[in-house]
């Protein structure tokens, strides 16, 4: 009887004591799913934040990438550039010995045809003073001759003429002037014909 007076007499406590903690569990439930919550709402924007790092640092990845990228196709244009300025200068340059080349080769030709020529020249100034010195002697000699029948003349002309009085050249008979002359003609061939 005491026991269940002590019973009933302990009932509203252990009540209280269960609804208690009941309230109690109910309220570190209501904080632990109030915990959750938080921390899933943190977990979501952790996963943003997460996803906007991740979008950023491809950004920031993509732009070394890309300036990579374009720095390689400059440095492929470049060298380009390079390689075609290269191929012009050689090309400039093989043409430019070529010209030099055909330009030597024309002033050789035209040097050694000025020497040709004023080989020619020189020989044929030799020839011709050659040539001077051998009618100069011939003009001597025909001066000589000239003096010698001039003198021959003037003596024929002196024993022709009788020595009381001078005969006028008008009554010379014409077959003794012809006799003179072709004396003195034969002479003068005879004078032209030596060398």
């Amino acid at each position: 009887m005491l026991f269940q007076a002590d019973r009933h007499a302990r009932s509203p406590y252990r009540r209280r004591e269960l609804e208690w903690q009941q309230a109690e569990e109910a309220a570190t439930r209501k904080a632990l799913e109030a915990q959750i919550k938080r921390l899933g709402e943190e977990a979501v924007a952790r996963e943003r934040e997460l996803e906007k790092v991740r979008d950023i640092f491809s950004r920031d990845l993509e732009k070394p990438r890309e300036t990579a990228s374009r720095a390689e196709e400059r440095l492929r244009a470049s060298e380009k550039r390079a390689l075609l300025e290269i191929d012009r200068e050689r090309s400039a340059t093989a043409k430019a010995q070529k010209e030099l080349a055909e330009v030597a080769k024309r002033a050789e030709k035209r040097e050694a045809e000025h020497r040709r020529t004023v080989e020619a020249l020189q020989t044929q100034q030799g020839d011709t003073r050659h040539q001077n010195g051998v009618l100069q002697g011939k003009l001597a000699a025909l001066e000589a001759a000239h003096q010698s029948l001039q003198e021959q003349l003037k003596s024929l002309r002196t024993a022709a003429r009788p020595p009381t009085r001078r005969v006028p050249a008008a009554e010379v008979s014409p077959p003794a002037r012809r006799a003179a002359r072709k004396a003195v003609a034969g002479k003068t061939a005879r004078v032209k014909g030596r060398p």
